[in-house]
């Protein structure tokens, strides 16, 4: 099974989105910084109506319901069941804020139309990402912008690229990555992401390189590189490529990764670098 296909929609609708719901308080801190940087490109004003794609536990959603009160509103949608269980728990308060469980790439918004499109590495694991974009097209305005946050190149990701490279040494080396296929760095290349954009209909799109810290880690071990592992053993390259790894891989690999981490401690928790693409766009 190479990348493309575990990461397709279909999976976040089963295991992947499983093991993320079990430990989304931790991606919500890893991700934390994407979320800041990203919200404050779109800028959301009071009143406005936003569509989060690929909202995962609702982090997002939230801040953004936040931004524009209630008179306005924010839909949410994700594939994952469990995650849109967990959304629609924590924005119970928001009125202006709501989630829908569906296939942004397919689903009928009908005739409601937003002010603005947003995703936090929402939009990188589409099959058919043209259709889906030109799907996401009609649920906007015209001249509704867009801002999506994306990953770079795996090689100037260490958060992804420390604990690869340390799986080689018990898994071998990773399968090479096709080009654009769908996962976590399908959007590393503009002059991939860019015609797709405007084959959906988008216009002035724009992307801008924005470098990063992030914090790795999951559970209460006081050893933090071994919080580091636990993560990446669940969640992300390692994780995918442990999906078809041989029995004992795990046990041994925990320990490799943990020692891959240590050097990265800082303040009590591993940090490890990352890089993103903050895309801009209209409809």
């Amino acid at each position: 099974m190479d990348e493309s296909e575990q990461c397709a929609q279909g999976s976040w609708a089963g295991a992947l989105g499983q093991s993320w719901a079990a430990r989304v308080e931790a991606m919500h801190r890893q991700l934390a910084p994407m979320a800041e940087i990203g919200l404050a490109a779109l800028a959301p004003q009071p009143g406005e109506r936003v569509l989060d794609l690929g909202s995962g536990g609702g982090e997002t959603s939230r801040m953004i319901a936040e931004a524009v009160g209630p008179g306005g509103r924010v839909t949410g949608i994700d594939i994952s069941p469990e995650l849109v269980e967990i959304a629609r728990a924590a924005g119970a308060g928001l009125p202006q804020l709501s989630f829908v469980l569906a296939d942004a790439g397919a689903h009928d918004f009908g005739e409601t139309r937003f002010d603005a499109l947003f995703s936090r590495f929402g939009c990188m694991f589409f099959d058919e990402a043209e259709a889906a974009f030109a799907n996401l097209h009609t649920a906007l305005s015209p001249g509704a912008r867009a801002v999506f946050v994306v990953y770079t190149d795996i090689a100037e990701n260490p958060w992804a690229a420390v604990p690869a490279q340390a799986a080689e040494a018990v898994l071998g080396p990773a399968p090479p990555r096709k080009r654009g296929a769908a996962g976590p760095f399908g959007w590393s290349d503009p002059d991939f992401f860019a015609p797709i954009l405007k084959a959906g209909g988008f216009g002035d799109i724009a992307w801008e390189p924005r470098a990063l810290s992030v914090e790795v880690g999951y559970g209460d071990d006081p050893d933090p590189a071994v919080r580091a592992a636990a993560l990446m053993l669940r969640i992300g390259t390692v994780a995918r490529r442990l999906q078809d790894a041989p029995e004992g891989a795990e046990a041994a690999l925990a320990p490799v990764l943990a020692e891959a981490a240590r050097p990265y401690v800082s303040d009590g928790a591993v940090r490890l670098g990352a890089r993103v693409w903050v895309v801009t766009a209209r409809a």
